[in-house]
Order: structure tokens, then sequence, then C-alpha cells
């Protein structure tokens, strides 16, 4: 025990941190994602072959386009002199906020799950959970940025993420044609379990 004590005070005194913030934690310009547990499943949902530290770098120059984008859009700098000068300049949005508005606009509210009833299989209907339906929202966003060509991906995620927040984009007709798929399949819903 004694050895220890000398150990923890020698220790103390040289003022070493032991969890000092990394770059890791904040996103490009200062955004922190990491703490966010939904940016950290995004990045989760988005490695391919376990390279995070890539996965990571995408997002954060994608939350960091956003970010350039808000400030872009509500700089007077860049407004036409033809506006009136006594309107209240309009305030940047947290890239963050926009992103989890992104994420709750493609969220979808019924799936469909597979029945098998009589030899036929049927889908059939269902509410989903919250963390079910912003898991696909999330794995909408990711495709919908994959399938785009010709750009770098932390420009079409951008774009994607933008497009989701406008109620636009590759990951809303998906979830407009799941709730359509569920609409047609109304009439399997007493065939629910």
């Amino acid at each position: 025990n004694m050895a220890y004590l000398r150990v923890c005070r020698r220790f103390m005194a040289t003022k070493v941190v032991l969890h000092a913030p990394s770059a890791a934690v904040h996103g490009a310009e200062g955004v922190p994602t990491v703490l966010d547990p939904a940016c950290s499943k995004f990045i989760n949902y988005m490695m391919v072959s376990g390279k995070k530290t890539v996965a990571q770098r995408i997002f954060n120059n994608a939350i960091a386009l956003i970010k350039a984008a808000e400030l872009a859009r509500v700089n007077p700098a860049n407004k036409p002199k033809s506006q009136a000068t006594d309107i209240q300049p309009a305030t940047p949005q947290d890239p963050l906020a926009i992103f989890h508005a992104a994420i709750g606009n493609v969220r979808p509210i019924i799936g469909m799950t597979k029945l098998r009833k009589s030899g036929q299989i049927l889908q059939v209907p269902q509410p989903l959970s919250p963390q079910r339906s912003t898991a696909l929202a999330m794995k909408w966003i990711i495709q919908s940025a994959r399938d785009k060509k010709g750009k770098p991906m932390d420009e079409k995620l951008y774009a994607e993420i933008m497009d989701a927040y406008k109620n636009e984009g590759g990951a809303i007709r998906k979830k407009v044609d799941m709730h359509k798929m569920a609409e047609g399949n109304r009439t399997n819903l007493s065939m629910r379990v």
C-alpha cells in the first residue's frame, strides 16, 4: 500500500493528464461529433472494413461543409444590396441540429415484416420502434450518398444530408416507397401476430 501511495503522489506531482481531448473528439471547425451518440452510430454504420478513422474524417468533413453552407447562407456580405437593411439577418443553424433534423425527416413510421401463412409469404405492415426507424434512416442516407457518382464521399454525404433536411433526395424516396408499400398491404393487417 505504501508503494502504491508513493506512485500516486509522484504521479500527482507530475500533473500528467490522463485524457486530453484529441482532434478526433471535435470535428472540422470545432463541432463536437464523437460526444453525440447519434453521430457515433452514424459513423459506425458508415465504416467499411473496420476503418473508423476514415469514416470519422468523412463525417466530420460533411459536418464542416454543412457549417460552411450555413455561414454562407446567413453572411450579409453575400446578399444582394437590393434587400432591405432593416431586416434582421438569419442566424446560422447548428450543423448537428441539421443532421438530427435530416435523420428525423427520413425516419419511417411503419415497416414491413414477412409472415408465412398457408404456404404464402405475406408482407404485413408493423409500426417500427424508434431505434429501428433511426437505424433505417441512417442506413438509407448513407446508401443514397454512396449511390451518387462523381464526387468525394464527404461531398456526397453533405448533399444527401441537406436533401434529407429539405425532404428531398434518395433517402426520402425510400421512406415514401416503404409507406406506400405498407399502404398497399394494409389488407394483411388482420394477419398480424
